[in-house]
């Protein structure tokens, strides 16, 4: 059955040996229903056009696609060029979540010492394309592509149903899991989300019949069809259940209006709806219990058109404008099919029908209860009487029961892992359940492995298990923190350790010099929600250590809203606190700074001022120096130019003061910006190149990278398009070696402005598309807005077109 087509065709990369160009043909063939379908597109290095510079084009499809396909063979092993290059920069994105690496195993060769030997190849078991266990190579590719669709189906939620601005980096929805038949139940839901006749739909049902997956389906569904622009996920806190507390912060960050986090109890509700009001924005709330705060079912019944929030619970909620879709037990055809699949992944065939027939009737054909069967029979040895015999015996929720029934047989150190786990709101990696389950390397082993062998717990695909991510279903969850709660002692103990183990881990990482931004980006939705509970908890010292550690993070990698959100929550700690420094750093570094990239130029005005006093206050020059410079961007962004000059010279008076070298290259760079607003090119290149002089001999490639920007623009209006080329290249690459997503955005902007000049116009919209993507992430209303005339433009192009106009910053 296709796949529906999402918003774009996913992008496929193929990596090979030239010696294998008759195997990637082949498998094109078989791919030429999905690009029918408008599923994929693919690219390889000989549909390099002539006169293209052959290393440029091959980086640009390898750093956009969505998809990597490895064809291994004994040829690509060998290959310097695929092992050195393509292979490693590919890994690389995929750990950091950018692109899905899929090796493709083409010949018997020795590849299990290699960096991708724990990730899932094709086809299925890595019996290569040339085994004698396929009748043909046909067989083998038709294998391998209906692999690459199945893998488009989980691909295609994570790249495409995000919220398409303001995207928040602890927001995405989690992966939808175990995928089951209710096409119906679904089908009933994306209606009613479409036509938001009701302000709530809920999924009800027993625990562990697949709710929080199906609720993730239809939301992904939605997205997929631009029904809604933004999307907020919500499930229980780390100490309690979902308050509405969490929701009304969760999507006033998301919308762009952070500082709401911080108004009052009465008054932030009604502020929250009228945002809802104006923006078409999917609230998805996991698990909602049924005594839960009344304040909470109030806002869900009160959510305005065109907005909706899609919930799950365990029984109907006292709402009264509701639509409410039942999810009930399996059909036995669909429940069969689910239970032999399910027992495939273990490589066993579980008997005859009836003994299926009978697991899917004592299992009351639910989802979780059926997993639970599949692995005590093909991974723990159990027997079909046994097992018939737990689940038989069920009372209430058949999967709760036998959940119970198995924890009283678990080692003590899975019980703590569950326990910990109940602590994270996103996938956990290992170092950090070990630590607020306080077990050693060994025995976290040994309980992680126990929990897999019963389906408790599901392992990321990761290349070391140092990086490996573990994630637990809600149900499991809730049920374990139950049993947490029962005991405050050993709850407070794991609070403890908790809270304490993130700030320390932050400052770690932020000090890694090896990949403090890759290592950071995996482990930083768990910050955030430990960063988040220490507000809470009001820790206000470990509030604003979390701040020390992220700051310069969430800034490079273009977290921005998420820096507004936690730069708020530091702000209030330390007026708590009474720590004024941290007050004038936050007013000027975080909150300033922030609101004058994303536009808001009165906002940035009013806490740059703020912190100019009080370092004014503190005698710390440095510091008023800062504010100073930023205000005279303030003052450029509203073209009061005569404004700018004077606050950029008392500026440069003060960094000069304090022997501030790097400063001064900054303040270059703001200068040299400002005289090309003003169209003085000239003087505008002699600030540039003044800055990257500094700038390198600081050892600066933020700042370096900035500059060849500048002075890229410059080469633009001046009609050099080599000379721009040349520099938006070197530029991207520095940015994209150092991860600054907003310097990538520009580079990829110039880029895309010079294609279209020189008439690339399919490569200009595709490089517009990603610097729009970023931006959109970045929450830089201009930017985006300037993307969308100058793609507009572009789609209708003649040679004398005026795109130039549109550079950015």
């Amino acid at each position: 059955m296709p796949i529906a087509p999402p918003q774009r065709p996913v992008k496929l990369f193929y990596s090979y040996s030239h010696a294998d160009e008759d195997s990637r043909d082949r498998l094109e063939d078989h791919l030429a229903t999905l690009k029918r379908e408008g599923s994929i597109t693919s690219w390889h290095d000989r549909k390099i056009p002539p006169g293209k510079e052959w290393g440029r084009e091959i980086d640009h499809h390898l750093l956009t696609a969505d998809i990597v396909l490895l064809l291994v063979s004994v040829d690509f092993l060998n290959s310097d060029y695929c092992w050195s290059v393509e292979m490693h920069q590919a890994l690389r994105r995929h750990e950091r979540n950018e692109a899905t690496v899929i090796p493709v195993f083409l010949d018997y060769c020795d590849w299990k010492g290699t960096p991708f030997a724990k990730l899932q190849g094709l086809p299925a078991d890595a019996e290569p394309v040339t085994s004698k266990a396929w009748v043909n190579i046909d067989e083998a590719f038709a294998a391998i592509a209906c692999g690459i669709r199945k893998a488009l189906g989980e691909l295609s939620t994570r790249i495409f149903a995000q919220p398409s601005q303001f995207a928040r980096l602890n927001l995405g929805f989690p992966n939808s899991g175990t995928l089951v038949n209710r096409k119906q139940e679904l089908g009933d839901i994306v209606t009613a989300l479409k036509t938001r006749t009701r302000p709530v739909v809920v999924i009800g049902g027993m625990g562990g019949i697949g709710k929080t997956a199906v609720a993730l389906m239809a939301a992904h569904s939605v997205f997929t069809q631009q029904i809604f622009e933004y999307g907020v996920w919500c499930s229980d806190s780390p100490r309690s259940q979902l308050t509405l507390e969490d929701l009304l912060d969760e999507v006033a960050t998301t919308l762009g209006a952070a500082p709401l986090v911080l108004e009052n109890h009465e008054a932030k509700p009604q502020s929250v709806r009228r945002l809802l009001a104006s923006n078409r924005c999917l609230l998805v709330v996991d698990s909602v219990q049924p005594f839960a705060d009344q304040r909470l079912y109030d806002f869900l019944g009160g959510i305005p058109r065109p907005s909706c929030a899609l919930v799950t619970a365990r029984q109907r909620l006292p709402l009264d404008e509701m639509r409410f879709v039942a999810l009930d037990r399996l059909a036995d055809p669909h429940a069969l099919q689910f239970l032999a699949t399910e027992a495939r992944n273990y490589g066993h065939k579980l008997g005859t029908l009836k003994d299926k027939q009978e697991i899917v009737n004592a299992a009351g054909g639910m989802p979780l209860a059926m997993k639970w069967a599949v692995s005590q029979i093909c991974n723990r040895g159990a027997t079909l009487e046994d097992v018939l015999q737990q689940l038989r015996g069920a009372k209430g929720d058949i999967f709760t029961h036998v959940l119970g029934e198995t924890w009283t047989t678990l080692p003590v150190a899975s019980q703590l892992i569950l326990k910990a786990m109940t602590f994270f709101s996103a996938p956990a990696s290992r170092s950090s359940v070990r630590a607020v389950a306080d077990l050693n390397e060994e025995s976290l082993k040994d309980g992680v492995a126990a929990l897999v062998q019963r389906s408790l717990i599901d392992l990321s695909d990761e290349i070391t298990d140092a990086d490996q991510r573990l994630t637990v279903l809600s149900v499991t969850s809730h049920f374990a923190r139950q049993h947490l709660a029962e005991r405050k002692e050993e709850q407070e103990l794991m609070w403890r350790r908790y809270v304490e183990f993130f700030p320390a881990r932050a400052e770690e990482l932020s000090r890694d010099k090896a990949d403090p931004v890759g290592r950071l980006e995996k482990e930083v939705l768990s910050i955030c929600g430990a960063w988040k509970a220490c507000y809470v908890a009001e820790d206000w010292g470990a509030v604003l250590r979390f701040r020390v550690a992220l700051r310069e993070f969430l800034w490079m990698r273009g977290h921005w809203n998420t820096r507004l959100h936690f730069s708020l929550l530091a702000l209030d700690a330390a007026n708590q606190a009474g720590d004024v420094r941290s007050q004038a750093d936050i007013l000027v570094y975080d909150l300033g700074w922030t609101y004058l990239r994303i536009g808001d130029l009165a906002e940035a005005w009013k806490h740059l001022e703020k912190g100019s006093a009080l370092y004014q206050g503190l005698k710390d020059m440095n510091g008023y120096a800062l504010a100073t410079r930023h205000l005279g961007k303030a003052a450029v962004e509203q073209r009061d130019f005569l404004a700018a000059r004077r606050l950029y010279s008392r500026c440069i008076r003060l960094f000069r003061s304090t022997r501030n070298a790097q400063a001064v290259g900054d303040l270059q760079l703001d200068v040299g910006w400002m005289l090309r607003l003003q169209h003085k090119y000239a003087l505008s290149r002699v600030c540039y190149s003044r800055a990257q002089r500094i700038l390198t001999q600081a050892g600066d490639r933020r700042g370096i990278a900035k500059a060849l920007g500048g002075v890229g623009n410059v080469a633009v209006a001046e009609g050099k398009i080599d000379e721009a080329v040349e520099l938006f290249s070197e530029s991207l690459r520095i940015a994209e070696e150092i991860r600054r997503v907003d310097e990538i955005a520009h580079a990829q902007w110039g880029l895309a402005l010079l294609d279209a000049l020189t008439g690339d116009l399919r490569t200009a919209i595709e490089r517009m598309e990603r610097a729009n993507q970023l931006y959109s992430t970045l929450g830089t209303r201009k930017d985006i807005d300037d993307t969308e005339r100058v793609r507009k433009e572009i789609h209708r192009i003649t040679p004398g077109c005026d795109i130039v106009q549109y550079q950015p910053r």
